[in-house]
C-alpha cells in the first residue's frame, strides 16, 4: 500500500536505525536511559506522510557527538529534518526528556565542545503510529 493511502495516526516521521545493536556497540551509552533508534523528520507533522519514501534505505553521515550531564547524542546530516541540528539520541540522564538534546546541542556549538565525528550509518525512512515504527 502507497504511504499517501494508509489511513493511520502519525506522530513523528524519521530515519531509523537499522542496527540499533552495532550503533550502540560503536558508541556505548553515557546514561541510563538508552534510545539509539531514529533521527527525526518532523514531530506532529502538518502533512502527514507528505514528502516521506517508507521503507527507503540511505546512508546518513554522522558528523559530531554532543555529551553533556543530561544528554549524549550523534549529530546526523538529515535533510529532511525540520530540527535545526539533526541528532540521534543515544542516550540520557533519569529526569532527563530527550527533546533537551536541542537545547544541549544548542549550547555545545555556541561553546565549541561538538566533538567531531567522521562516520555513517544505514537507516530506514518511515513514521511512528503510536504503537509502532513503520519502515515497510
Amino acid at each position: 500500500m502507497e504511504p499517501s493511502q494508509r489511513n493511520e495516526r502519525v506522530i513523528y516521521t524519521a530515519r531509523f536505525v537499522d542496527d540499533v545493536g552495532a550503533l550502540k556497540a560503536k558508541y556505548p551509552p553515557v546514561h541510563p536511559r538508552h534510545f539509539y533508534h531514529h533521527s527525526t523528520i518532523e514531530f506532529r507533522p502538518q502533512n502527514g506522510l507528505a514528502d516521506i519514501e517508507v521503507g527507503e534505505k540511505q546512508t546518513i553521515a554522522i558528523t559530531g557527538r554532543v555529551t553533556t550531564d543530561k544528554v549524549d547524542v550523534l549529530l546526523v546530516e538529515n535533510e529532511k529534518s525540520t530540527n535545526e541540528h539533526p541528532h540521534i539520541t543515544l542516550s540520557i540522564a533519569e529526569g532527563v526528556r530527550p527533546t533537551e538534546g536541542n537545547v544541549e546541542i544548542e549550547i555545545a556549538m555556541q561553546n565549541g565542545t561538538v566533538i567531531p565525528v567522521d562516520d555513517s550509518l544505514e537507516v530506514t525512512e518511515g513514521y511512528f503510529n503510536g504503537g509502532a515504527d513503520i519502515t515497510k
